[in-house]
């Protein structure tokens, strides 16, 4: 993990006075680096604290996650935090909903902070709602964008990958001070992660939670890569409350309230709402969405607003499982052992609420390491269509052909694409069979057969 700020971020206005990487392991005797320098071990469940500076690296020897701390010391309220993302996954295009540009009497904005890990300076492009402009930002070195105007969501897009998230309640474009009355941020999600659905978890609209205001401060920021409408289920019940129209990059702040939305449940509590997007052809459109503290609902002083947002992660439409099973059991034994055949089963569900076409996917099962200790069965691999989930469809079971070039197993290199389209609920399944080699065969010491593969979403 990169700290995209630090405690030496310049032009900061003492937000990231202070600056902290949460680290929490996943299993037990994870070793913790700063800049390849050990910080120790902790254990599943465990955390350790680092104050880090802009740029500095956090690696580990087992998985982690890491959560970035910021506030100002000596500050009544004002602090921040950003789940991050492993420096791999990073992109160069992200999104964010959220737009204000007149919180807290016009001082007090939302922008948006760009980190450029690379060697050599960048120029980042971004685009609100009806404008756009560019930013350099400096190797090694971060910039801040000017503030996204009210009913606009952003843009933020690169040749080269860098980092990207929010600050609300920045103060003007002078002296940059930090607000601490609404301040929260959340970071950005990178283009490729994006989803046309979210699942909100935690949502209140306030600090009573459900029914505990009759306006909500917190809201859902929701904007559309493309023009949509969006979706609104309220209570997560399948059907969907509310539609709303929206343009590319509105940004649309959602509540619970049935004075803005009058088939909402009226709790003030977003918590367990469906929110999805779908083109004028029904297609999906990606969305990014965010919950946090609305400036223009909220107030100095005020004991019923939470001083906080988050990311709302994507929510997947298509999901991957695999299982195997005994084929041809040549031995006669009973279980899987050497010289017997398996069949492995892929799996696809379409669990978003959008119909998929087509060419929308590719399942791609590599080459090794399952045939290090199998051999390929000729001409074994099938594709089920509708296999289950869609009311009233046919199982359609096709035949795949053996590759002509490279290896004959036409799953491995580039995999192949969904040939048929995928409803919302529908499985489609991929089968195909190996043979585990003979005991003479097999990899010294070798008893277990890993089979790995991946799913691809196209676009």
């Amino acid at each position: 993990f990169t700290a995209p700020i630090g405690e030496n971020t310049a032009n900061d206005g003492s937000a990231f006075e202070y600056t902290s990487i949460y680290v929490m392991a996943a299993e037990a005797n994870t070793e913790i680096f700063l800049n390849g320098a050990s910080q120790g071990t902790i254990n599943a469940g465990e955390n350790t604290v680092i104050r880090v500076d802009e740029g500095e690296v956090i690696t580990s020897d087992r998985p982690v996650q890491a959560d970035i701390v910021a506030g100002q010391i000596g500050s009544s309220y004002e602090l921040r935090w950003y789940s991050l993302i492993p420096t791999e996954d990073w992109g160069n295009v992200y999104y964010t909903p959220v737009g204000d540009s007149s919180g807290n009497g016009g001082n007090g904005p939302t922008r948006v902070f760009l980190y450029n890990p690379g060697g050599s300076s960048i120029t980042v492009s971004y685009t609100f709602l009806s404008s756009s402009g560019t930013i350099e930002v400096p190797a090694g070195g971060s910039r801040r964008s000017v503030a996204i105007p009210d009913g606009s969501g952003a843009k933020f897009s690169s040749t080269s990958e860098f980092f990207a998230l929010t600050l609300t309640d920045v103060a003007n474009e002078g002296d940059f001070n930090s607000g601490q009355i609404y301040d929260w941020g959340h970071p950005l999600i990178p283009e490729d992660q994006l989803t046309n659905q979210a699942l909100i978890g935690w949502g209140y609209g306030c600090t009573g939670g459900p029914n505990g205001c009759t306006t909500s401060r917190s809201v859902v920021w929701v904007t559309p890569v493309a023009a949509a409408t969006i979706f609104i289920d309220f209570d997560g019940d399948g059907t969907a409350d509310t539609t709303v129209l929206a343009a590319a990059l509105q940004s649309i702040k959602i509540v619970d309230e049935t004075d803005v939305y009058p088939d909402a449940e009226n709790d003030e509590d977003m918590s367990g709402a469906l929110i999805y997007a779908e083109a004028a052809d029904g297609s999906p459109v990606n969305i990014a969405v965010a919950w946090g503290q609305d400036p223009e609902r909220s107030g100095s002083g005020d004991g019923q607003a939470l001083d906080l947002g988050t990311t709302v992660p994507p929510l997947p439409v298509l999901t991957a499982d695999k299982s195997s099973e005994l084929s041809s059991d040549n031995d006669g034994d009973g279980v899987i052992s050497p010289g017997d055949e398996l069949e492995y089963t892929i799996t696809i569900l379409n669990s978003g609420r959008v119909n998929l076409p087509a060419t929308t996917y590719t399942i791609v099962d590599f080459f090794l390491p399952v045939f290090k200790d199998t051999t390929y069965v000729a001409n074994s691999v099938t594709y089920t269509d509708n296999a289950g989930g869609v009311v009233g469809g046919s199982e359609n079971v096709i035949g795949v052909p053996d590759d002509n070039s490279g290896t004959a197993f036409p799953l491995d290199e580039d995999g192949i694409l969904n040939s048929a389209a995928i409803d919302k609920g529908e499985r489609q399944l991929y089968k195909f069979r190996v043979r585990i080699k003979t005991v003479p065969e097999l990899t010294a010491g070798v008893d277990t057969i890993v089979n790995e593969g991946v799913l691809r979403i196209l676009g």
